[in-house]
């Protein structure tokens, strides 16, 4: 069965790279030409008081934070099924961008399909179940979230108090050494304790091993793929 162009609008909410909108209109101007089309929203006080926006001010006048949240409210204040998303929290403070995540979550497990365009790696790690990596334009990869998990790596930067060989620490699943002052960084994959059991050989001044983020699982792939 054939879906009209404007009933499917009606589910449909966009937030776009760069919000322009009206510059003589206030946030009110913009907010009930949005409620003329679509009908009255349920929710837009709410998301006023939650973003903390003054719906009074004029376009022109408002802030490029500003903005963005006006842009967010119209998107969101019709509580869509389908959301579209580019770079949703740009240009907002870390509590408020926490509150979006709060907020897309809560639509996202009542059932709302969220694309999201984002080169805020921890931001889609924290809102998407799968990501599309694309690459000079082209749709490269299609990974589960949880999947790509797995894949993550160790980094470790150890600084040592005796002698050492780089070599020594060539061994299965370390993808990368580095040579730093007294000391290496090692990228390894899979299982620690064979590194950690040559590591255990050394008097060690300094030692750190972290969780590679899914940035340095993106920047991995796309060595890769060069």
């Amino acid at each position: 069965m054939a879906i009209h162009s404007e009933i499917a609008k009606r589910e449909i909410g966009y937030l776009p790279g760069n919000v322009k909108l009206y510059d003589n209109w206030t946030g009110r101007d913009h907010i009930e030409f949005f409620e003329n089309v679509r009908g009255k929203s349920k929710n837009v006080s709410n998301l006023i008081d939650r973003f903390n926006y003054n719906p009074t001010v004029k376009f022109k006048h408002l802030s490029s934070g500003n903005k963005q949240k006006l842009g967010l409210i119209l998107a969101l204040m019709h509580e869509p099924k389908l959301l579209i998303m580019d770079e949703p929290t740009v240009g907002l403070d870390p509590l408020l961008q926490n509150d979006i995540y709060k907020i897309l979550l809560e639509m996202r497990d009542h059932g709302t399909t969220i694309f999201i365009s984002s080169h805020n790696l921890p931001e889609v790690e924290k809102l998407c179940d799968r990501i599309a990596i694309i690459k000079d334009g082209k749709l490269v990869s299609i990974e589960d979230i949880k999947s790509l998990s797995q894949k993550k790596f160790h980094k470790i930067e150890v600084r040592f108090g005796d002698k050492f060989k780089k070599s020594e620490f060539k061994i299965n699943g370390v993808d990368k050494i580095e040579e730093i002052t007294d000391g290496l960084l090692i990228t390894i994959k899979g299982d620690l304790n064979p590194i950690l059991q040559i590591l255990a050989r050394h008097k060690i001044v300094n030692l750190e091993i972290t969780h590679a983020s899914l940035e340095d699982i993106f920047l991995k792939f796309y060595e890769r793929n060069q």
